[in-house]
């Protein structure tokens, strides 16, 4: 990869629960041309990057060509501004509880004073943005990070508008990914996952549904993963109509394999499943078999209001 050009790039930034199929968006996002997937890209300050783990492309970040030079002297991730950062974001966008942030923050009228924590944190967010556009020729930067209080700072970030899309899946579909992930032994923590899993998906979603009323319809958007699946063309177009680029020109459909480029996450999965240089999109339904009685009636009843809302069915058979 070779330095191009110094243009701040656009941004999709993805807001969503995990388990919501971001990974999945985020490769058929990258065939719209000239853009890159990040992957979550605030791990690199959350997490870090961990020596036994790779890129989301497979190799170590030391010969990545996209982290080796994020990560050299005088880089956006030198190990002492690194660390500097992360202890800024565990303040001003912790991973628990950050829609509570996002919802104080979300009438934030101008971008926050450079000498501030948020302020500093935004700052480096935008340089980083910018400084991967720089090594990967890229003019759009896709980062699934899903967080809404990432997503109320990033809304004042110099250049062009950050496009927010907020990606929404049927809550059982959620939850039954969240126990079949965490795999807990007992029945009562199964239970117990269900019913967290729907009060954070609730929470979340009332944060990213405040943010892209404040965001607007030019520049933000909602998807449901059940639509995304059936008929990733329309989505991936209407996100690239948003973000002022060309609609991509690979077949995008259901059911046949689509040619994706690299990612170039922070953490690379252990399924290694961004490897693949083509992906094949299909619903993933496994929750209708999988998800217990008493999980489905408890998920579907706390998140009723927004089940409806969503137009999700309050009853779907087994299969």
């Amino acid at each position: 990869m070779q330095e191009v050009g110094t243009a701040r790039p656009a941004v999709v930034y993805v807001l969503g629960p995990g388990r919501s199929g971001s990974g999945v968006l985020g490769r058929l996002l990258s065939t719209i041309p000239g853009s890159v997937f990040v992957g979550e890209l605030r791990r690199v300050w959350s997490r870090g990057l961990r020596a036994d783990r790779t890129c989301a492309c497979g190799r170590p970040h030391a010969t990545c060509p996209m982290w080796s030079r994020l990560l050299g002297p005088g880089g956006p991730l030198a190990d002492g501004r690194r660390a500097g950062i992360a202890a800024i974001q565990r303040r001003v966008a912790p991973e628990r509880l950050g829609w509570r942030v996002a919802l104080a923050r979300r009438r934030l009228v101008e971008a926050p004073a450079p000498g501030t924590p948020e302020g500093r944190y935004l700052a480096a967010y935008a340089e980083l943005y910018d400084a991967v556009a720089r090594v990967t020729g890229a003019t759009l930067v896709i980062d699934t990070s899903k967080s809404a209080a990432d997503a109320a700072l990033l809304a004042h970030r110099p250049g062009p508008p950050t496009v927010l899309v907020q990606l929404i899946r049927d809550p059982r579909g959620v939850v039954s990914s969240l126990q079949r992930h965490a795999a807990p032994r007992t029945t009562l923590g199964r239970r117990a996952l269900a019913v967290r899993g729907s009060l954070r998906w609730v929470a979340k979603h009332l944060a990213n549904e405040a943010l892209l009323r404040r965001a607007g319809p030019d520049r933000s958007l909602a998807i449901r993963y059940e639509d995304l699946v059936t008929d990733p063309r329309t989505a991936v177009e209407a996100v690239a109509k948003l973000a002022g680029m060309p609609a991509p020109a690979e077949r995008l459909a259901p059911g046949v394999p689509i040619p994706v480029p690299e990612v170039h996450g922070p953490e690379g999965s252990r399924r290694r499943r961004f490897e693949a240089p083509e992906i094949v999109v299909e619903l993933d339904a496994r929750w209708h078999r999988e998800l217990a009685p008493v999980d489905r009636w408890l998920v579907t009843v706390l998140t009723y209001p927004l089940l409806r809302r969503y137009d999700y069915p309050v009853r779907v058979p087994a299969r």
